[in-house]
């Protein structure tokens, strides 16, 4: 179980930074932090980019979908993931605006791998899949983490909430397997920034 077979050494510890401080059960009386996991394969590290507005940040994952596409990335590889069912939704109509074919995986549907098109979906439903390419597009303040997710009653649950929006990205993140991508513009998420510096 230190093998990880899914994605590259980089992503992994892109990854796992999001998650420094956050232990889970090993099932053998102790803790995982997730650090003794290695992957077998390498590739390029993740790309981090900020833009001044939602414009400039759809022209860019435009432009690097259809840079994979030229080099033989078939759309049905590349998901666009992203916090709320309204991102998914202008995210496919820009793209359709675009020629990009899209499809867009609903919660309680599976992946129709017959159709032909770029995967568009939100960060909860594609835990379990998987993509040689995954942008996570507006990891912006206040959406990652979600403001309504935050629950700030007392200072456990909001702490527990807060872990819960970091392992959701984790998981987006993790189902690349060769290449990750996370976006934002305007003020970015606080989880981009977090942990790293000490990755590389």
């Amino acid at each position: 179980m230190r093998i990880n077979y899914r994605t590259t050494e980089e992503i992994r510890k892109h990854a796992i930074a999001l998650l420094k401080g956050i232990s889970s059960d090993d099932l053998d009386k102790g803790s995982d932090p997730g650090e003794k996991c290695r992957s077998r394969t390498h590739g390029e590290k993740p790309i981090i980019r900020n833009f001044n507005n939602a414009n400039d940040e759809f022209d860019f994952l435009l432009d690097e979908i259809r840079k994979l596409k030229a080099k033989g990335v078939a759309l049905t590889d590349i998901c666009v993931a992203a916090r709320t069912k309204k991102l998914v939704d202008d995210y496919i109509a820009l793209f359709t605006r675009a020629g990009i074919r899209s499809y867009g995986i609903k919660r309680n549907k599976a992946d129709e791998r017959s159709f032909d098109g770029l995967r568009v979906a939100m960060m909860h439903r594609v835990k379990g899949l998987e993509f040689k390419c995954v942008f996570i597009a507006a990891v912006n303040n206040r959406i990652i983490p979600l403001l309504a997710a935050i629950r700030k009653t007392d200072s456990i649950s909001e702490a527990e909430s807060l872990t819960s929006e970091k392992c959701l990205l984790y998981v987006a993140m993790t189902r690349g397997q060769k290449g990750v991508y996370r976006t934002s513009y305007g003020r970015k998420s606080e989880f981009l920034s977090e942990n790293l510096a000490c990755i590389y």
